[in-house]
């Protein structure tokens, strides 16, 4: 499946001076997806990394950058002429044609040249003073242009256990329609009280920050928060920054969605998984 890339902004933390994450995504021209057998049918050609933004209802081109076989990119959040709150997206191509202008973004191409499991990938990478954390991600193509869908996470992975620690997460969405602007609510909610604890709003075509909020549990020290969205599908990202005088550290962490955790009959098993959760949080 081909995939979008969207850019992260640049993130603001409360804790410490208020440093900011710096963001930037890594990609290359190369299959992230190739078994060794392969080799002899790769096609080695240059590509192109169109970067469009929304202006006006409509997805409009910024760039087209050049990337030679083997080569790899990486494009930083500050180095990007657009404003620092506009959505950008990275749209791999075989060549310049895609539209300057388009209310429909243009199908990414595929570097896949055989079935391999391994998803097409580029790497974000956020860094925190000269600390930097990374993770493997993508937004497949087909899921930007679905009409609904749910979404589904936990808070498991955030490490702000101590006051100089701070956990964020980020919201990855693309929808295929520019003139979309829909805007989604995202509930955090107590699993053992069925208590919401924060409702957000993020919208479509977006890479918003979240602070986690905690939770009170009857049952143990801490509980794990359930977040859930019931109109739009997100991919999360966990970052997990701590400042300790000149010392500062980042990481970063990801969850993986529902059907993973299916063998077989993971279309059935997710929907199952997803309705008893998201009925939870009325």
């Amino acid at each position: 499946m081909s995939c979008y890339y969207p850019i992260p902004n640049d993130y603001r933390l409360n804790i410490g001076n208020k440093e900011i994450i710096r963001s930037s995504i890594t990609l290359i021209n190369y299959p992230s997806n190739l078994l060794l057998d392969s080799l002899s049918i790769l096609k080695k050609r240059d590509i192109y990394y169109s970067l469009y933004t929304i202006q006006n209802s409509e997805w409009v081109k910024v760039s087209d950058t050049l990337c030679s076989f083997g080569q790899t990119i990486e494009f930083k959040r500050q180095s990007i002429d657009i404003p620092e709150d506009d959505f950008a997206v990275i749209v791999p191509s075989f060549n310049t044609n895609n539209p300057d202008k388009t209310r429909f973004l243009p199908d990414p191409i595929s570097l896949r040249v055989d079935k391999a499991k391994v998803t097409e990938r580029c790497s974000y990478n956020f860094k925190l003073n000269e600390s930097m954390g990374s993770y493997l991600g993508d937004f497949p193509a087909g899921m930007s242009k679905l009409k609904r869908s749910t979404f589904l996470t936990f808070d498991s992975l955030r490490g702000d256990i101590s006051s100089k620690a701070e956990s964020l997460m980020l919201l990855m969405n693309i929808t295929n329609d520019a003139e979309d602007k829909s805007v989604h609510s995202i509930k955090f909610f107590n699993p053992e009280s069925n208590e919401i604890i924060q409702d957000s709003k993020s919208s479509s075509n977006s890479f918003d920050s979240f602070s986690l909020p905690k939770a009170k549990s009857d049952i143990s020290k801490n509980v794990n928060i359930s977040i859930t969205c019931k109109t739009s599908v997100f991919v999360p990202i966990f970052l997990n920054a701590q400042i300790n005088d000149n010392f500062s550290e980042i990481s970063v962490e990801h969850t993986h969605p529902p059907n993973t955790i299916f063998w077989n009959s993971g279309s059935i098993g997710t929907r199952t998984y997803k309705r008893s959760w998201l009925n939870k949080c009325k």
